[in-house]
């Protein structure tokens, strides 16, 4: 199987890239998401406030002509060289295939750092999760407790909170410019938090059965470990403004990258120029 263009990824970023590849008019391309849904992590949160524009976006999305697998892990990229194919090994539920392309995007986002990635003090109880976890949980049916804290520090953990909240729950919101979570109490399961303001370092206690807790990303690369294109440090694709990774022909736009953020300005130009 080979393709003009493969996307790898069906997030917001990804989705973005499909949607300009659309508009250039370009017919043979590969979307490829391990996700059983597009729009990635945030999806089950894509009704409520603040995610309108993600929603109309996987509505076009869906509407693309284009082949596109969910539920499909790229495993291994092999660059081209000397002008040829770049081959992608990609594992999906009806088997294992091999893809060339043309050239590819990356767009394989970032995980959130959960409180196992950071260095807070505590027990380690069931009930701590990240929103998008939490998010999860309740999209089958399920809520993370009774009375929950949420490090307020993102779009996502606000849409959490607020759809906790709806579903009845005590939510105790803690905004993460003035506080960060200092220590976690229980045995089988959660039963307070520690808090410290940032500035005066006074320590509060939140009694709380769950914490709905994420700082930062872990970018999803693990596939690209081995490969001639450059990740620094964190593991992050090395990229320029324009998203040109190590390898020709390859782009990398969004949370998976060492830019973090892009917009669709800048995957416009970047594509024509890709495909000039």
């Amino acid at each position: 199987m080979k393709y003009e263009l493969v996307i790898i990824g069906a997030g917001i970023t990804g989705i973005q890239s499909a949607l300009k590849a659309y508009e250039m008019g370009l017919k043979d391309v590969l979307i490829v998401d391990y996700h059983d849904t597009f729009g990635g992590f945030s999806n089950p949160l894509f009704n409520e406030e603040g995610f309108e524009l993600e929603k109309k976006l996987v509505e076009k999305f869906n509407d693309l002509p284009y082949e596109k697998w969910t539920k499909a892990t790229v495993t291994g990229l092999f660059e081209a060289f000397a002008g040829g194919d770049h081959v992608l090994n990609v594992q999906t539920p009806t088997g294992t295939f091999d893809i060339m392309a043309e050239k590819i995007i990356i767009c394989s986002g970032a995980l959130e750092k959960p409180r196992e990635a950071h260095k807070i003090d505590g027990t380690r109880p069931a009930g701590v999760m990240t929103p998008t976890m939490a998010a999860e949980l309740m999209k089958r049916g399920f809520l993370p407790g009774k009375k929950v804290a949420v490090l307020d520090n993102s779009k996502t953990s606000r849409a959490v909170a607020a759809l906790l909240s709806k579903q009845g729950l005590d939510v105790i919101r803690i905004q993460a410019d003035d506080y960060e979570v200092h220590k976690i109490y229980g045995k089988s399961r959660v039963d307070r938090v520690d808090i410290k303001h940032k500035y005066t370092e006074q320590v509060e206690s939140l009694v709380c059965d769950s914490l709905i807790f994420s700082k930062g990303f872990i970018p999803s690369t693990f596939f690209l470990k081995g490969t001639g294109i450059a990740l620094n440090d964190k593991l992050y694709v090395v990229t320029d403004h324009a998203g040109k990774t190590s390898v020709d022909n390859i782009l990398a736009f969004g949370h998976c990258t060492d830019h973090h953020e892009v917009s669709c300005e800048q995957i416009e130009s970047s594509m024509k120029r890709l495909f000039a």
